[in-house]
């Protein structure tokens, strides 16, 4: 490990990452769900990552109904770690722009969420919010050493093997964590329970273990 804790190592193996990161440039506010009650003239911004246009289209389109401005950060590169260190770049510039790190969430699905969390190392912000829809890759620690940042929700299906809780051992600027069981990773955001904690995490709450999401089961 480098001394830097923010750095990457080049991967011991190419990950077989099949699916292409896609990143929302979502304004939409056709997404019907209750309002939070918080401002939307707060500068908040969202950068949201998928496997597909249309989850991330759904996600942003979310996102952007509650106030978040919903910004690019376009990879044509293959490897993950090409794909982070655009969108760690993507969010330092937002920093460098003017806009708090704390007003901006990375939020990601599928398996983009290896791509958020090599971002969050890269960064090193422990005030950056990230949402893992899906949980974390348990095979990406024995392809890269790092160690991830921020504030991290993670939300996995009862009885996965995406827990994010092993990527969280031994990382002290992982400065919030919280892991929730929810009923469909793969349709999250379409239900108010959960798109609500997923937003409520992106404005700077803590959840508690009790959280109201479409399962009941909590980690």
């Amino acid at each position: 490990m480098s001394s830097n804790p923010n750095a990457l190592s080049f991967p011991r193996r190419q990950l077989d990452l099949r699916t292409r990161l896609i990143v929302a440039g979502v304004t939409a506010l056709a997404f019907s769900l209750p309002s939070l009650g918080h401002s939307a003239t707060l500068n908040r911004h969202a950068i949201v990552l998928a496997d597909s246009d249309a989850t991330a289209a759904e996600i942003g389109t979310g996102y952007a109904a509650r106030g978040f401005t919903i910004d690019r950060a376009a990879s044509a590169k293959a490897d993950v770690v090409g794909r982070a260190e655009d969108v760690a770049a993507a969010a330092r510039e937002l920093i460098a722009s003017g806009v708090d790190s704390a007003d901006i969430t990375i939020v990601a699905a599928g398996d983009a969420t290896s791509t958020a969390v090599l971002a969050s190392a890269l960064l090193g912000r422990l005030d950056v919010n990230y949402v893992l829809v899906g949980g974390c890759d348990p095979t990406l620690a024995n392809n890269y050493r790092f160690r991830p940042s921020g504030r991290m929700l993670s939300l996995i299906e009862p009885g996965s093997n995406r827990s994010c809780r092993s990527q969280w051992t031994n990382a002290p600027r992982v400065s919030q964590r919280r892991e929730l069981a929810i009923a469909d990773s793969a349709s999250v955001w379409k239900h108010a329970d959960a798109f609500n904690a997923m937003v409520q995490w992106s404005e700077g709450e803590y959840l508690e273990a009790q959280t109201k999401l479409v399962a009941t089961t909590a980690r």
